[in-house]
């Protein structure tokens, strides 16, 4: 079901890449994964066989119209009512959201700091991944206070540890690893 859901991303990829900001397709999908995960009712209409799928569209166009969701969007859930595919939104989400990604440059990195870091803090912490790394990044931050100070940022398989109680260990290693002074 994955690499369906991949195939389904590729496909509306190519329409997000056409919209002024193609990243407005994983939020419209988002928004309507998020409306489908908490309202069950609705759930039950659209995974119920004995509502055609000509109702299931005409409904879903007329929300779609009112919440003025981008045509890549709408065409794309026309297809999966129409393939009864509409349980794999969520994967479609997340695929779309990782091939958008590739196409735009954007790397995602995580950043864990013993405190929460104010909005200029992070603006700051950005600018820089960003030369690091020649992309647009796209930080999650988590706050992990057994860091003491600093700051570990993930991006990819590549760590940059910043911490305090990384450079405590590191310093500790060389004092013990040198001789003592005579």
């Amino acid at each position: 079901m994955k690499r369906l859901a991949h195939i389904y991303a590729e496909a509306l990829a190519e329409g997000a890449m056409r919209l002024r900001e193609p990243e407005t397709a994983v939020r419209e999908l988002e928004q309507l994964a998020r409306v489908l995960r908490e309202t069950g009712e609705l759930r039950t209409f659209f995974d119920n066989p004995a509502v055609p799928s000509q109702v299931k569209r005409e409904w879903l166009d007329r929300a779609l119209t009112e919440l003025s969701a981008s045509e890549p969007v709408r065409n794309l859930l026309a297809l999966l009512i129409e393939n009864r595919r509409l349980g794999l939104l969520e994967e479609i989400v997340e695929a779309l959201r990782e091939e958008l990604d590739r196409r735009l440059g954007i790397v995602e990195a995580e950043v864990r700091t013993a405190r929460q870091l104010d909005v200029a803090e992070q603006r700051a912490l950005e600018q820089v991944l960003e030369q690091r790394t020649g992309h647009r990044v796209r930080v999650r931050y988590h706050v992990d206070p057994s860091l003491l100070g600093g700051a570990v940022v993930a991006i990819g398989s590549t760590v940059y540890d910043g911490s305090v109680r990384s450079q405590l260990e590191r310093l500790r290693a060389r004092m013990l690893g040198s001789p003592l002074p005579s």
